[in-house]
């Protein structure tokens, strides 16, 4: 079964388009909110979730959605994945992560499950299973059905799983 869940954000939970002001730094992005959704869900089932990014200007916008999130930039994603591990007591096996990029086929490799959206880089397609769902346009929901039929996450009645989230909602800003 499933303990953590791991995620990039940019191509994966953004279209990985940004948009940039004429000083050169980044004033937006565009997300899926189903997606969101799908994150409180595995947390209402006790999965943790974590975002692994390069980009620090995501950080603050999990902040507010009550996620972990690890800067990434400028070392490799993978190397995070032993303290995660000791941290949380489980094995490799028992994460999943999801990810685009070069900064993320290391890490793809290294966990016991991992995803790529539609146009990831060919050198996640080579170690992760490819979902049809491209980043930004609800690719955590197609993820979540997926590990619902594999059995690594648990079914959850609806109106246990609903208030569960409702709950989850309570602590973030959005």
């Amino acid at each position: 079964m499933l303990k953590i869940f791991l995620f990039d954000i940019d191509g994966v939970l953004t279209n990985g388009r940004k948009f940039y002001d004429k000083t050169g730094l980044c004033i937006g992005k565009e997300f899926c909110d189903k997606d969101f959704t799908v994150l409180k869900r595995l947390k209402a089932r006790g999965i943790e979730c974590i975002a692994v990014t390069g980009d620090p200007w995501n950080e603050q916008l999990m902040l507010n959605r009550n996620i972990k999130c690890i800067n990434s930039r400028g070392k490799n994603k993978e190397d995070f994945l032993p303290i995660i591990c000791k941290d949380y007591g489980v094995t490799p096996d028992e994460v999943a992560y999801i990810g685009d990029d070069l900064f993320d086929v290391g890490l793809l490799k290294a966990v016991g499950t991992a995803y790529c959206p539609q146009e990831a880089v060919i050198e996640c397609f080579l170690v992760a299973n490819q979902l049809l769902s491209r980043g930004g346009d609800n690719v955590l929901v197609e993820l979540f059905d997926d590990l619902l039929s594999r059995k690594l996450i648990e079914t959850l009645p609806f109106e246990e799983e609903y208030n569960k989230i409702l709950s989850l909602d309570e602590h973030e800003k959005f």
